[in-house]
């Protein structure tokens, strides 16, 4: 379903409950979707606002008029708001397409993603060092959540894939150490490939490896969340080979 067109129907509270549902999934799924439409609810509330204080300025003594006026009113509000949603999109549009591609980068890779839950498994030693490693994660400590990751006898795809992004977030990052275990998660699909493929690809771009960030990129499915934010980052780099 056309997304300017659910962006409006959420703005008019008049989405029935599949097109809240698709709704909904845009927003969870598309940062670009989401930023825009806080920006238009922000608009199209001072627009409702101004409105209303013209409406209340110029309001007849007669009730009666009350039907006559909505009536007037609805096509009116309507052209307005489509004028001011194509105006914020092209300005919207081109705003995204003038980020280059470093500062993209850069955004997407901004903030770590949160830290997993404690999961126990069948050898005590390995669930301290995973509390441990879960904990320097959670407070930010990622050169110590690393070496207590890299301490587990036997690391499954959870443990890799943290370990990765604890070499990310390091400061200075380690990307080299993170791709290596990105590289040990995609081996087989598991839950955390796509994110894995997300992480890998953004890491060869800060080591401006152009190349090797779009092979990844490309194997991000439609079904994913980072999906939309890898096809702006395939275009940029497209841009730039």
């Amino acid at each position: 379903m056309d997304r300017e067109f659910l962006l409006e129907q959420y703005l008019m509270n008049e989405l029935n409950d599949a097109e809240w549902h698709q709704f909904k999934t845009l927003i969870e799924s598309d940062e670009d979707f989401k930023d825009e439409v806080e920006i238009r609810s922000i608009l199209f509330a001072d627009y409702k606002t101004d409105l209303k204080k013209e409406l209340l300025k110029n309001r007849p003594v007669v009730d009666e008029a009350k039907p006559k006026i909505r009536t007037l009113l609805r096509p009116i509000f309507g052209i307005a708001a489509l004028l001011l949603f194509g105006v914020l999109g092209l300005l919207l549009f081109q705003l995204n397409d003038s980020v280059d591609l470093n500062t993209l980068t850069s955004q997407y890779i901004s903030e770590a993603p949160p830290s997993p839950t404690t999961l126990m498994g069948e050898h005590e030693r390995d669930n301290l060092n995973l509390k441990a490693a879960i904990e320097a994660y959670q407070n930010e400590q990622y050169d110590i959540a690393a070496g207590f990751f890299e301490k587990i006898e036997q690391p499954g795809n959870l443990e890799y894939f943290y370990l990765g992004l604890s070499y990310l977030y390091q400061n200075p990052r380690k990307n080299k150490k993170a791709i290596e275990n990105f590289e040990k998660v995609i081996e087989s699909p598991n839950n955390f490939t796509e994110d894995a493929l997300w992480y890998i690809s953004l890491s060869h771009l800060l080591q401006d490896n152009k190349i090797e960030a779009r092979n990844y990129l490309n194997q991000i499915k439609k079904t994913s969340a980072n999906y939309n934010n890898a096809n702006r980052l395939l275009k940029k780099i497209n841009q730039k080979i």
